[in-house]
């Protein structure tokens, strides 16, 4: 403002206001301005210190968590209503659903606040000013490490088995070394395999010839989620934590999580052997000339998007 204008401290304030759209789903983070002094030279008087932005984006969650707390103890709350708070002197609020995982719209406006009531200080005139908004940058990234173990099981037993387990497990972060943060893991998995193969053939007294392979495999996989699926910027363990119930909270984590059981048995090449002796000529339909087989499969899998999707396949 110039010299002679009435513009004084915290008579205006400047926003930033992230979201998927404009006026239904965004945070916004709002600061009392200071006014440089007329004529000032010094650097920390032109850009003074209580004006800086800083937007700390685990603030703007645990807020949007908070809300939707409040909303929970008081079904008259609703989403599309502010919920605002001060935190440092910074007024930040959020409305809707927004989603800093897909911010769309970033708008920064000045704002005279309006005068409330006749005890409020502000002097309700309209107000002329000249603002700069400089420098946007983006610090601290979220570099948490994770690891990864692999682990594998093989057992023979005597002639009749042979018997595989694997299993392997990744957390949230792991990644290799040449990669970026965002390119690390961002679920945590674990999973198992069995694999077997038999010869239930052994059980039979071996003059019989009686073959009988079987294959028998299971499996599973998890992969739990860092952010809630439903809520894509707020970590998967604070939503559960943000809900009230346990049946919510098992509920959550079983819609959201990825889940595959796969199952497989197979009989290949049943048959029965011919065994000399006997002196009997072979005929096209002893027994021996035939074999069977079978194998049956099934696949099931749930996910964030589907309760569930089951597959068998069976072939003869």
């Amino acid at each position: 403002g110039g010299e002679s204008e009435n513009l004084y401290d915290d008579d205006l304030n400047v926003f930033v206001r992230l979201g998927s759209d404009y006026n239904k789903n965004f945070y916004e983070y709002e600061v009392p301005l200071q006014v440089t002094p007329w004529g000032a030279t010094d650097p920390w008087m032109i850009w003074p210190q209580l004006n800086d932005v800083d937007i700390d984006f685990e603030v703007l969650k645990s807020i949007k968590l908070e809300r939707d707390r409040a909303i929970q103890a008081n079904p008259n709350l609703s989403r599309i209503d502010r919920y605002r708070k001060i935190v440092d002197g910074k007024e930040i609020s959020v409305v809707g659903s927004p989603n800093l995982g897909n911010v769309r719209t970033v708008m920064i406006g000045i704002r005279n606040p309006k005068k409330l009531s006749p005890q409020d200080p502000d002097d309700g005139q309209p107000k002329c000013a000249e603002v700069w908004v400089n420098e946007l940058r983006l610090t601290d990234f979220d570099e948490r490490g994770g690891w990864a173990a692999n682990a594998r099981v093989t057992a023979k037993l005597a002639d009749f088995a042979n018997i595989s387990v694997s299993g392997n497990t990744s957390t949230i972060g792991f990644g290799s070394l040449d990669q970026s943060v965002t390119e690390r893991n961002k679920f945590e998995a674990m999973a198992y395999d069995l694999q077997s193969n038999f010869e239930i053939g052994k059980f039979f007294p071996q003059e019989t010839g009686i073959r009988i392979p079987l294959f028998f495999g299971y499996s599973e996989e998890w992969k739990n989620p860092m952010f809630n699926p439903l809520d894509p910027d707020i970590e998967f363990d604070d939503a559960l934590e943000n809900l009230q119930t346990q049946g919510q909270k098992d509920s959550l984590k079983r819609a959201s999580q990825d889940y595959v059981m796969r199952k497989n048995i197979n009989l290949t090449n049943v048959r029965k052997e011919r065994r000399g002796g006997g002196g009997k000529n072979p005929q096209f339909y002893d027994i021996e000339n035939f074999s069977a087989s079978y194998s049956f499969s099934e696949t099931f899998r749930r996910s964030i998007n589907t309760i569930g999707d089951t597959k068998k396949d069976h072939r003869a």
